[in-house]
C-alpha cells in the first residue's frame, strides 16, 4: 500500500497542466493522484519511484517504451530533460503527453533535448552517437517484442506449428538488426549535419528523423506490416531472404 499522500494540487496547477497538454482534467487528476502515493510531498522522483509510478499508470497510458526495465529507464532519461537525475511532476507530465499525444517532431525535440547534456542547444558528435546508441537498442527491443507477440498470435490461432514458420514481420529481425544496418542507420543520421559544421542542430535533428522509418518506429510504434517493413528496408538497403 503507498504512502499516504499529503501535498494537494492546486486546481490552477491542474488547468495549466490541462490547457498545456492533450489530457483532460480527469486524466491529469488521476495521474497526480498516482504520482503523490509514489512521492506523498510531490517531489521529483528518482529511477525506482519513477518505475513505480509508470507501473500504476500502464493501463491507463500504454505504451510499448513503458514495457519493460531497459525502456523504462531509456523513458526515465529522456523525461530527465534538466538531467537532474530525478524527474518532476512537471517532466512526468510533459515527458506522458509526448510519449502518448505527441507529433514526430515533438517526440523527437524531447530526445533532443535529453540527449543535448550540456545544454548548449546542439548535439555534438559524442552526444549524437549516444543518442543513436539509444535508439539503436530502443529499436531491437521493440522489433524483438514485436516478434514473440506476434508469434504468440500465431501460436494461439494454430498458425504456428512445431516448426519454424514465419511470417514476414518475423523474418524483418534477421536483417534490420544487423551489423550492417546498424552502421547504415548511423550514417543516415550523421549525415544530418547539413551545414557540416561538426554538430547537429535541433532543426537538423528532427529533419533527419523525419526521414528514418528506423525512428519513427521508435518513436511511433506500430505493428509491423509488409509495407512499413519495406519502407525499412529500401532506407537502409537492407533485404528480407
Amino acid at each position: 500500500m503507498g504512502a499516504k499522500p499529503t501535498r494537494e494540487f492546486s486546481e490552477e496547477e491542474v488547468n495549466h497542466f490541462a490547457e498545456a497538454t492533450a489530457f483532460e482534467a480527469a486524466d491529469i487528476l488521476l495521474l497526480l493522484d498516482e504520482y503523490r502515493k509514489v512521492h506523498k510531498d510531490g517531489k521529483p522522483l528518482n529511477r525506482g519511484e519513477f518505475k513505480k509510478l509508470i507501473a500504476s499508470l500502464a493501463e491507463q497510458y500504454p505504451h510499448p517504451a513503458f514495457t519493460d526495465d531497459k525502456q523504462l529507464m531509456r523513458a526515465f532519461s529522456i523525461f530527465d530533460t534538466d538531467h537532474g537525475g530525478k524527474v518532476s511532476v512537471e517532466e512526468v507530465v510533459f515527458g506522458l503527453d509526448c510519449f502518448c499525444n505527441g507529433t514526430l517532431e515533438q517526440k523527437a525535440d524531447l530526445a533532443f533535448r535529453a540527449y543535448d547534456t550540456d545544454g548548449d542547444g546542439v548535439l555534438s558528435r559524442v552526444e549524437t552517437r549516444k543518442l543513436i546508441a539509444e535508439v539503436w537498442r530502443a529499436t531491437k527491443q521493440i522489433v524483438h517484442a514485436e516478434i514473440e507477440r506476434e508469434k504468440q498470435r500465431m501460436r494461439e490461432e494454430g498458425e504456428l506449428p512445431g516448426f519454424p514458420l514465419c511470417p514476414m514481420n518475423v523474418v524483418y529481425s534477421k536483417s534490420i538488426l544487423s551489423t550492417a544496418t546498424h552502421v547504415s542507420f548511423k550514417q543516415h543520421i550523421l549525415e544530418g549535419d547539413m551545414n557540416q559544421d561538426g554538430v547537429i542542430s535541433k532543426e537538423e535533428w528532427i529533419a533527419a528523423c523525419q526521414r528514418s522509418d528506423v525512428f519513427k518506429y521508435v518513436v511511433e510504434p506500430a505493428t509491423l506490416d509488409e509495407e512499413k517493413i519495406q519502407a525499412i528496408s529500401e532506407e537502409l538497403g537492407c533485404t528480407f531472404q
